[in-house]
């Protein structure tokens, strides 16, 4: 095996593949990319198990060939050079020649890479426009020992739509490109999406497809080195599985509503596909199913507040800088056309600020995480913003725009 690749592009790749090959699975081969050449095509593959990767690049094709060499030390290295690199297999060693200098290191055995089904690059997909939207506008896991498939995942509701919860808030996050939408309705683990971030930069538009099989296997059985996503199908996890929203851990819990929110002909993937130019991304799914959320999302039967984001997100966190992990929490006190936040910590002292609003209901108090309420702020791109009070009897805060909508859980006063 011999090529010859630009610089710029083995630091580009090997530095988007570096998350997927750092596991604390402990299998050595896990660690490598496996890199086949024919002709001036180089493919590349590296996988955890839980997410992996194909992609194939233009190079200078010398000889066809194929190794598999720890993805660390190669990106340490090549990260380096400043002229082009040529690349070789000899004497049982990868070569790496630039700059009037040499390098050798160790190969891995090709035969214990695990296998990739050819599915992966050939399933059907269809565009997913939405997806640096959608994930900018995930809410990340409070904890991160919490395995419910709900809280470490995202709901795929379609090609056009995404839900992501961490049990104090909701976020619905939709696309706005005119496109034939496709339902989905499947679990993606959020560790995956984040790993995603890595390869938005491409001007490629991505498209997305599903399989039933299982797409990456080891020749020494997957059972052996799946570890993180796996404990998601315990019976355990999957008990906690029918929760609806919580509130935050401060407040005082309302009983859930236990209800199944998946449609009855759901079909049972094993892997979404994520596609752009010639490279697919493969994320093993998790099993699960997602609360009920359709009944916390309407706004029918609130009162809508008109607020002037920057001047909103200013106070707040004007306000929020005397909060701290034990008193975190802010009040919304709503009366006689004033919105005043109060917040107190007997660490620090006490907040007030008053707002100017249109209210012309009873008065009302709702105590929230302003850390919630601006995370949410931010990921709407207009000066004002509709946010919603007295919804139903949880009392949550929805901030509400045609293609986003947050739902903050209330806490205890």
């Amino acid at each position: 095996m011999k090529f010859i690749i630009k610089k710029e592009l083995i630091k580009k790749v090997l530095q988007k593949i570096l998350p997927i090959t750092t596991s604390s699975n402990n299998l050595a081969i896990i660690e490598c990319v496996l890199m086949s050449l024919k002709g001036n095509e180089l493919t590349i593959k590296a996988t955890n198990t839980e997410i992996g990767l194909i992609g194939k690049y233009a190079v200078d094709g010398k000889e066809d060939g194929e190794v598999a060499v720890n993805c660390r030390v190669l990106n340490n290295l090549t990260k380096n050079f400043t002229e082009d690199i040529e690349i070789k297999v000899k004497d049982n060693k990868l070569v790496l020649s630039a700059n009037n200098a040499n390098y050798k290191i160790q190969i891995a055995d090709i035969d214990n890479f695990p296998y990739f089904r050819p599915e992966i690059e050939t399933c059907e997909t269809v565009p997913f426009p939405g997806l640096k939207k959608f994930i900018a506008e995930m809410i990340q896991t409070k904890d991160k020992d919490d395995r419910r498939p709900h809280a470490c995942g995202a709901y795929l509701v379609s090609n056009t739509e995404m839900i992501s919860t961490d049990g104090s808030r909701l976020n619905v996050s939709k696309a706005l490109d005119e496109i034939e939408t496709r339902d989905f309705r499947q679990l993606i683990p959020k560790k995956a999406l984040f790993l995603v971030k890595n390869f938005l930069e491409s001007e490629e538009s991505f498209r997305i497809g599903f399989i039933k099989d299982n797409l990456v296997e080891s020749v020494k059985k997957s059972e052996e080195i799946n570890e993180d996503y796996e404990d998601n199908e315990d019976s355990e996890d999957n008990e906690n599985n029918d929760e609806d929203i919580e509130e935050d851990a401060d407040s005082e819990g309302d009983d859930n509503v236990i209800v199944n929110n998946e449609p009855e002909n759901k079909e049972n993937f094993v892997f979404a596909v994520l596609r752009a130019g010639q490279e697919s991304l493969c994320i093993r799914l998790l099993e699960g199913t997602f609360p009920k959320y359709n009944e916390l999302v309407d706004v029918s039967g609130g009162y809508a507040v008109n607020f002037n984001k920057k001047k909103l997100i200013e106070s707040l966190l004007r306000i929020q800088s005397i909060t701290s992990e034990q008193y975190r929490a802010v009040v919304f006190d709503l009366s006689q056309e004033k919105l005043k936040l109060t917040a107190q910590n007997p660490e620090v002292g006490e907040a007030e600020e008053v707002l100017d609003i249109t209210w012309q209901k009873e008065p009302m108090q709702i105590a929230v995480n302003p850390a919630f309420i601006t995370q949410a702020l931010n990921c709407i791109n207009q000066e004002t913003v509709d946010i919603y009070f007295g919804v139903n009897e949880k009392r949550p805060i929805i901030i509400y725009t045609k293609m986003f909508l947050s739902v903050v859980m209330p806490m205890k006063l």
